[in-house]
């Protein structure tokens, strides 16, 4: 599938909120500004809230598009990026930088 078509049957999602845990990585804003830009969806940014602000500086990231919530640890991190699509808050949830070990 080319990009084109995989971009319009993405944006048939319109109106989804995406959870993201451990958004404070730069591939990660990356990918958010992309997804912004295109109209996809709005996300819920969970991790170290300055480092997600400085990132979302950088990219010129609208702040109406997102909501960061500040937690720390990997554990947390986890947890409140899953809570949120739980309790309704996000549609979907997608790992950014997280550990994923089982230990």
């Amino acid at each position: 599938m080319n990009f084109e078509r995989m971009l319009e049957k993405a944006k048939r999602l319109d109106g989804r909120t995406i959870s993201i845990a451990g958004a404070a990585d730069v591939e990660v804003i990356h990918a958010v500004k992309l997804a912004i830009d295109h109209g996809l969806s709005r996300f819920k940014l969970i991790g170290d809230a300055r480092e997600i602000k400085r990132l979302c500086d950088e990219h010129s990231i609208e702040e109406d598009a997102i909501d960061i919530i500040h937690v720390k640890g990997d554990k947390e991190i986890a947890k409140r990026a899953t809570l949120a699509v739980k309790t309704g808050e996000a549609d979907v949830l997608m790992k950014g930088m997280v550990a994923t070990s089982t230990s």
